[in-house]
């Protein structure tokens, strides 16, 4: 059977992985539109080629939005290096190569995600396969290509590595269990911690350090009460093992509004307090916060608010009477494509705002209560729910939503046909630093645009 599917979904992966063109816009005040608008609207009209099906969903991905993270915390958190969660920016190669040339670390679950950074010719002594349950080939491939650490939480798990990767570097998952609650799904106490880390020793492997999860990064009492138990597990190590372990790897997700640098600075504050603080008394080995390395996996901090998404009406269902009507508007895309993160975070909400009418004659009709529902037949598929939006609107219009960024890309499937697209783009300004991140960027000036 024929492959009838819009030429600009063809990119085989190694394509992908290779080079995507960044388009680089000034803003456009005298629209009376947002840098943001502007850039999805042009998208539209002049990105997309003329075979696209103009009513396929895209995104567009601003990446002057990732640099800017990046640079706050070089900033802010100068001791502390950053790493990013590899399964949130699945599929976002630029932004992979943006955080790469940065210097950031990576935290991998998969086989296929420490490939995809060894493709963009990330150091593998800055990936951190951090699944703590894996299958045996992936430890192969860790081995193969020389994976800086790896992390376990349990002496089966150490059996699996000794047999695979007897030379890794290996990382103890840890967590601060209470007893009222289950026990999490990974992670051990300290006292489980110690039992496990003498199996370590007995079979010969190299523990390096701790991961752990702190869960509100704003809270000083979640800080110090994870590094009390990190410190803890360093002195058991080094006093009854002989283990010197200098690394830590902390994560957690920075769930707050970030569109302010102020806040970051607010929340880099509590962390430098507590984290430097806190590890600068341990012993170490040349490193300026007493010898740990200290890195952190904020979770979807690099791209928060970076992407946004344009989908048609597909469908329209009007409902009540006159004087109390609603709408039922049906896109073309789902919570199991490009919202993905809802399933994992159903307290998210959406606003969409209207990005074109295929009229080309805006509402005058007035706003009326609706639901944006989701081109699945699951009941759930709701992205935006009792929301005010133009209740005359109809078949080829298209909602803009603002505000996506992790897992965009993360589960996307063929059981739609046509995925959105991404388009990426970021302003003039941002040229300079994204071409002394990734010096073999290319940039053509007469365009707008840089090939990264």
């Amino acid at each position: 059977m024929a492959d009838n599917r819009p030429k600009f979904n063809r990119k085989t992966r190694s394509e992908r992985l290779r080079v995507e063109k960044v388009v680089c816009n000034p803003p456009c005040p005298e629209l009376g539109e947002s840098h943001l608008e502007h850039q999805i609207k042009s998208m539209r009209d002049n990105v997309r080629g003329e075979d696209d099906d103009k009513q396929d969903p895209f995104m567009g991905l601003n990446l002057g939005v990732v640099k800017s993270r990046i640079l706050w915390w070089k900033e802010h958190l100068p001791e502390i290096k950053p790493a990013a969660d590899c399964m949130m920016i699945s599929g976002l190669t630029p932004v992979l190569k943006v955080l790469n040339g940065s210097g950031c670390w990576f935290y991998a679950l998969s086989k296929k995600e420490m490939k995809d950074l060894i493709d963009i010719g990330a150091d593998s002594q800055r990936i951190i396969f951090g699944q703590t349950v894996k299958q045996n080939s992936h430890l192969k491939y860790a081995k193969d290509n020389n994976i800086g650490y790896v992390a376990f939480d349990s002496a089966f798990e150490l059996h699996k590595i000794r047999k695979e990767y007897k030379d890794a570097k290996l990382m103890i998952r840890a967590c601060i269990t209470q007893s009222d609650k289950p026990i999490p799904k990974y992670g051990r106490n300290i006292q489980s911690c110690q039992d496990i880390l003498n199996t370590a020793r007995m079979l010969g492997l190299k523990v390096a350090g701790v991961v752990s999860v702190i869960k509100d990064p704003s809270s000083s009492k979640d800080i110090k009460d994870t590094c009390s138990m990190i410190r803890n597990i360093f002195n058991y190590a080094d006093k009854s093992l002989g283990y010197k372990m200098n690394f830590v790897l902390v994560k957690f997700n920075i769930d707050r509004d970030l569109t302010d640098e102020d806040n970051f600075v607010e929340m880099a504050g509590t962390m430098n307090r507590n984290f430097l603080t806190s590890f600068r008394k341990i012993p170490g080995q040349g490193t300026k916060s007493g010898g740990i390395n200290i890195v952190v996996d904020p979770g979807e901090f690099f791209v928060k608010d970076s992407v946004s998404l344009a989908a048609s009406i597909i469908g329209v269902r009007r409902l009540g009477s006159k004087d109390n009507r609603k709408v039922y508007y049906y896109v073309n895309e789902s919570i199991y494509q490009s919202f993905s993160h809802v399933r994992m975070k159903p307290s998210q909400k959406f606003v969409p705002k209207v990005l074109f009418y295929t009229s080309k004659i805006k509402s005058t009709k007035g706003d009326v209560e609706a639901t944006v529902y989701g081109y699945s037949d699951d009941e759930s598929d709701v992205l935006s729910k009792d929301i005010e939006l133009p209740g005359d609107m109809c078949n080829g219009d298209m909602l803009a939503f603002y505000g996506l960024g992790p897992y965009v890309k993360s589960f996307e499937s063929d059981w739609m046909i046509n995925n959105a697209e991404v388009y990426y783009f970021c302003s003039t300004e941002d040229i300079n630093k994204l071409k002394e991140w990734l010096p073999a960027a290319v940039v053509n000036e007469k365009e707008g645009t840089i090939m990264i």
